[in-house]
């Protein structure tokens, strides 16, 4: 039989755990490990290293779920988030496509942004300059893009950004269990 030197984190653990128990309870292997120097002490502390190891597994495989799970409310209110803005932004650009004004104070010029950074920036930017400026949400209006719809739109965006706050932080404590 050929021995794999690389094998899973939990089928490692439990070879250490077979070995260990086996070492403590069966005499003729006990007798045999005594003759290299593992005597009761070395076994104890072994099973002190395999409980440890098996702790920082688990704590492991829990931050990865509870990354995996952040990662998805954030990916749903990103999606959720982002369909709105893209509907708002080219309602804006087919309505007034003959007022480049409107376009540069709401900042819709180019190509919608892809990265999710940029989709924070220029949506913080849209629904800010519709918000503080009466005139341009008055003009909004027309394509129902009232001020509710804008205080809704950057409260989501606020809470869209702390929901990127919490999966990065979650993301980070799973690679900081390694």
């Amino acid at each position: 039989m050929k021995a794999r030197l690389f094998v899973s984190d939990s089928k490692f653990l439990e070879r250490v755990r077979t070995a260990l128990t086996n070492a403590q309870n069966h005499a003729e292997i006990k007798a045999l490990m005594a003759d290299f120097g593992m005597d009761e002490n070395k076994l104890a502390e072994g099973q002190k290293l395999y409980e440890y190891a098996r702790s920082i597994k688990e704590l492991f495989d829990r931050e990865v779920i509870e990354s995996k799970l952040s990662s998805n409310v954030y990916q749903q209110e990103f999606e959720d988030f982002q369909a709105v803005f893209k509907k708002h932004r080219d309602f804006v650009r087919i309505y007034f496509k003959e007022d480049p004004q409107i376009w540069l104070n709401l900042g819709i010029k180019g190509r919608h942004p892809r990265k999710y950074n940029e989709v924070f920036d220029r949506a913080k930017a849209f629904y800010t300059a519709a918000q503080q400026d009466p005139s341009l949400q008055q003009q909004l209006d027309q394509v129902k893009i009232t001020s509710e719809v804008v205080t809704d739109s950057l409260a989501k965006l606020d809470y869209l950004m702390s929901v990127r706050s919490h999966f990065d932080r979650e993301t980070g404590e799973s690679q900081a269990v390694i």
